[in-house]
């Protein structure tokens, strides 16, 4: 590979870097993100064939590779080999950043030429609330007074317990795990927690490593990757790192407070250690739960004792403690989220105008049933002959769904990161994970299809069903239960489901006379809260989790709903088929060759992006404060992005 035009030796802003792994490929390297010692991570822009995608490039200083190339390599090689041996699993797993490819540029010097080593990584952009753990933390902290409560711990946990153990699962010991490395997108229900920075990770079957020296961050890292006389190091390294982090995300505070190795071995000797209730930063959530903080305290103890022996081997045993003491309280629980943009004080600037980007064009040989995106910008698609997966630049296949048969399927879901529900005729339900892993649902009843589902099957999900003779039914399960059954009598069909709150949900659909309608029902209580009617019928409805949600349908109609009640909008100019709305409560809706936006609640509709020679609707919208992304049914992808 050659770089065209980088300015200065360490700089390599404005080169075009071609590939040798992929025919067509290039990256466009547009801004510094950050320096370390070692080099330095680049924005880009990954032309393919297909369109262009945001990337992250990482690219060794020249000056160290020249000082000792051995080294540099092995920098490189090991984040390589770590990642790489994650990528072969489609879907990928959602809690670990993605590597795309890795090469090397040849470099003129004054005196020589170098060929640096390069990695391409998925690009993790957080937005306001921050990229890294330790950002959202701070900013949790600055906004609300306290670190994540409860709720949103839970699912940064078990994000990052998954993460790692799919880094152990491949024989891979991260050896750098904190705050600062883990990354952050979307938020609510859908935030997302990536682990990266793999440059100190140990690939079994790697057996070089950095010599004597010290790797790991101060306060973080266990002490035998300090002090080699404390053992080997093993899955059970990173949980000590694990521990120190979880502490960090519950109050905000480190849990050893050293930038020092010697001293940071002191306080790991010792016997005490700090409580999470003698914390500033404590949630009040959390510092009411008692005796079960006190477990948390234990196991955190434990996770970092200075015997590697004494710790839990896996961070899943680890987590396992934790979790259960966080889930003290309702059945029912959802992640926190962060008040709506236009909610905050002080108000954050607008963002500014959107790029628009086409990737792959539309095509006949995908047809999409139905599809669910993720704030990192992947999206699983149900088609007509299987899944198909999104991964920021392709299309991939996952492959069978075990005995189940794709083609009676009719929706995909999203019940939580990595895990999707899926269902459809004769009553069939599964629950569809990363790498493929499928769990069977036993059917309520043989006569009912499915045609659409929110929540999740483990805590509370809701589904809408069909069956050859009356009325269209909502379908409860809490916790893998099935409720009564609710015939919505007046109803011709249910088109889409979103959950409002931890209870409630949004159910769209149209009348026996024609007209649309949206209904808020409450599955435990039974019953339909309230019913709003459209004059048309009413085919998509989302909530980002902020108490709004937003109906659309044909002729452009559409409805906002919260607690206080609905509000018919100004219509669209088209039909409506699909929504989304951003943490600015900026509606995003796609229809046939187009994408359209309302800027904000009451104000009128506007093309936001079109092409009138794409023939089909855009079925599947999602959005966040800095980008749009939009998928066809033919699997066409346009994407909206304010840098």
């Amino acid at each position: 590979m050659t770089a065209q035009n980088p300015t200065v030796e360490h700089d390599f802003t404005g080169a075009t870097i071609e590939s040798t792994s992929y025919a067509g490929v290039r990256y466009k390297v547009r801004s510094a993100l950050g320096e370390g010692a070692m080099g330095t991570a680049y924005f880009a822009l990954r032309e393919t064939g297909t369109g262009t995608a945001p990337a992250v490039l990482k690219v060794l200083h020249p000056s160290v590779v020249l000082s000792s190339p051995e080294a540099a390599s092995l920098v490189m090689r090991k984040e390589a080999v770590a990642l790489g041996r994650l990528n072969e699993v489609v879907p990928p797993n959602p809690f670990v950043v993605r590597l795309f490819e890795t090469g090397t540029i040849e470099h003129e010097l004054p005196t020589s030429a170098v060929e640096i080593p390069w990695l391409a990584l998925e690009y993790v952009h957080g937005g306001p609330d921050g990229t890294t753990l330790r950002e959202r933390v701070e900013s949790q902290i600055e906004k609300a007074g306290h670190a994540f409560d409860m709720d949103r711990a839970h699912l940064a946990i078990e994000s990052m317990t998954g993460g790692l153990s799919a880094v152990h699962g491949v024989g891979v010991v991260h050896r750098d795990m904190k705050p600062g490395n883990v990354l952050c997108c979307g938020f609510g229900r859908g935030e997302l927690f990536k682990i990266a920075d793999f440059g100190i990770a140990r690939p079994m079957g790697m057996e070089t490593t950095f010599g004597e020296t010290m790797l790991g961050t101060p306060g973080y890292a266990a002490p035998e990757q300090c002090f080699p006389d404390h053992g080997a190091a093993g899955p059970w390294t990173d949980v000590f790192s694990f521990a120190a982090t979880v502490f960090f995300l519950l109050t905000g505070e480190e849990y050893f407070e050293t930038s020092n190795p010697a001293h940071a071995l002191m306080l790991t000797n010792a016997t005490e250690r700090r409580k999470l209730a003698d914390a500033e930063g404590l949630s009040p959530q959390l510092r009411a739960l008692g005796p079960a903080l006190e477990s948390i305290d234990l196991a955190l103890a434990r996770a970092t004792s200075s015997d590697p022996g004494r710790r839990p081997p896996s961070a899943e045993l680890f987590a396992a403690g934790v979790l259960d003491a966080l889930s003290i309280g309702p059945a029912s629980v959802s992640a926190s989220v962060p008040l709506p943009l236009e909610l905050e004080k002080p108000r954050e600037p607008s963002t500014g105008p959107l790029t628009w980007t086409v990737h792959p064009a539309p095509s006949e040989a995908l047809d999409i049933r139905r599809a669910v995106w993720s704030s990192d910008g992947s999206c699983l698609a149900l088609t007509s002959s299987g899944l198909e997966f999104w991964d920021g630049s392709a299309w991939l296949s996952c492959g069978a769904l075990g005995a189940i048969d794709a083609s009676a399927l009719r929706f995909v879901q999203s019940s939580g990161p990595g895990s999707w529900t899926l269902g459809g005729e004769g009553s069939a339900l599964l629950i569809f994970r990363t790498g493929g892993v499928v769990t069977l649902i036993e059917p309520v009843d043989h006569d009912l299809s499915f045609s659409a589902s929110s929540g999740d099957a483990d805590d509370l999900l809701l589904l809408a069903a069909n069956r050859t003779d009356g009325p269209p039914v909502l379908v409860g399960m809490s916790a893998r239960r099935w409720v009564k059954p609710f015939e919505l009598e007046h109803a011709a069909s249910i088109s889409d489901l979103c959950r409002l709150s931890d209870t409630t949900w949004l159910v769209c659909g149209a009348l026996n006379d024609g007209r649309g309608f949206a209904a808020i029902y409450d599955p435990l209580m039974w019953r339909v809260i309230e019913t709003h009617v459209a004059s048309c019928p009413l085919v998509a409805c989302s909530s980002p989790g902020t108490g709004m949600a937003l109906g659309v349908g044909t002729l452009g109609e559409a409805i906002r709903v919260t607690d206080a009640g609905a509000t018919h909008e100004p219509r669209a100019g088209c039909d409506l088929w699909s929504v989304a709305i951003d943490r600015r409560l900026r509606g995003w809706a796609g229809a046939v060759g187009g994408i359209w936006t309302q800027p904000t609640p009451g104000m009128a509709w506007e093309r936001a992006w079109a092409d009138p020679s794409w023939p089909l609707a855009f079925t599947a919208v999602h959005a966040n404060e800095t980008r749009v992304l939009a998928l066809s049914r033919d699997g066409g992808v346009v994407e909206g992005r304010s840098e």
